[in-house]
């Protein structure tokens, strides 16, 4: 909720309590709108499950009949300790949760960072009080990843990919700086190198064009856009990865000086990963095509379409294009000194 909202949650039952005069809204809430509002600043937005508490917005009352509204207050009254008490309950909750394992691999230049991101479920797509949303972050719809996996702590940078490949393609040299200008394509092959240097079962089998993933081989592969999303969001509501502060997590047009920068610079999300927002946008395996309503396990994308997915925003992007939700794509040919990836793989 913005700050004028938070007024309106405030301000509009202090006011109805002095018009209904027996109604206890004004000591309610100020009690409970405290406890509130340091969760909505730890966590970016209303915790969903304070929504219960105000499953009604004090801005509709209007609309609604003043009888049902006493009962909701009565309600509200009589729970209130207990509300207070699970609100508290799980802030210290949240604030004991501890860094998820991060396991290195290689040495040396080749020597890179990855995160074991727990299995689990979230909503994916725009969130409901987005005001930028696009159709293509529509409609929302919850997924289901059944299995633990490695995601990347930082985007693969130049010095990773130039030990693997021999070569450095990226317009704005520095070997802590994320590798650009390559393709999907190159990306998929860099996997499968990477894979092999370290002795894994590659992921992909590759044949000019047409690129097939065994989802069970322990190699490294692109992650699939629900994979990035879910690390992305890291069970966290922010519009940003980790943050609704754009400055604290992201390179973007007002910060980039019109650059990349080196990896790990900004603040981690939930998960401990580096760079998910801003910075170079990162390529998916997926196609790209509309989401659907229906609820998926491990979703893996179309079968096939013209242009593959990147996610995350860059560093010329405008804020509102590095949220979380948000859907790029195009051909997988393309090579642009914007595109990075970050490497997934299943967890040993």
């Amino acid at each position: 909720l913005g700050d004028g909202q938070w007024d309106e949650l405030t301000l509009s039952p202090k006011q109805r309590a002095v018009e209904w005069g027996e109604w206890s809204a004004k000591r309610i809430f100020d009690r409970v709108n405290p406890t509130i509002q340091q969760a909505t600043q730890k966590y970016g937005s209303e915790p969903e499950w304070v929504t219960f508490l105000l499953e009604y917005p004090v801005n509709r009352i209007h609309n609604e009949d003043f009888s049902v509204w006493e009962a909701r207050l009565k309600v509200i009254e009589n729970t209130k300790d207990e509300v207070i008490v699970e609100i508290e309950h799980r802030i210290e909750k949240a604030n004991q949760v501890k860094p998820l394992d991060v396991v290195s691999f290689g040495s040396g230049n080749g020597r890179h960072d990855m995160v074991v991101i727990p299995k689990g479920e979230f909503t994916m797509g725009a969130l409901e009080d987005d005001e930028d949303v696009y159709d293509s972050e529509k409609p929302r719809h919850k997924v289901t990843l059944t299995r633990d996996f490695l995601m990347g702590k930082y985007p693969v940078t130049q010095a990773l990919w130039e030990s693997v490949m021999g070569s450095n393609p990226s317009k704005f040299k520095g070997e802590n700086r994320p590798v650009e200008q390559v393709s999907w394509f190159d990306v998929v092959d860099f996997c499968n190198k990477l894979s092999k240097r370290e002795g894994l079962t590659p992921a992909y089998t590759i044949n000019g064009e047409n690129v097939t993933c065994n989802w069970n081989a322990k190699g490294y592969r692109l992650p699939t856009e629900a994979e990035w999303e879910y690390s992305a969001r890291s069970g966290q509501s922010f519009i940003y990865a980790g943050s609704n502060n754009v400055d604290e997590v992201a390179w973007y047009s007002g910060n980039s000086g019109k650059q990349t920068h080196p990896v790990g610079q900004k603040k981690p999300n939930g998960f401990g990963l580096y760079d998910m927002s801003g910075n170079v946008v990162e390529w998916c395996w997926d196609y790209y095509g509309r989401y659907s309503k229906d609820s998926v396990v491990n979703p893996t994308g179309i079968s096939s379409a013209s242009t593959r997915v990147f996610r995350g925003g860059l560093w010329f992007f405008s804020p509102n294009s590095l949220r979380s939700a948000e859907r790029l794509y195009i051909t997988p040919t393309y090579r642009g000194h914007y595109i990075g990836f970050r490497l997934s793989r299943i967890s040993p």
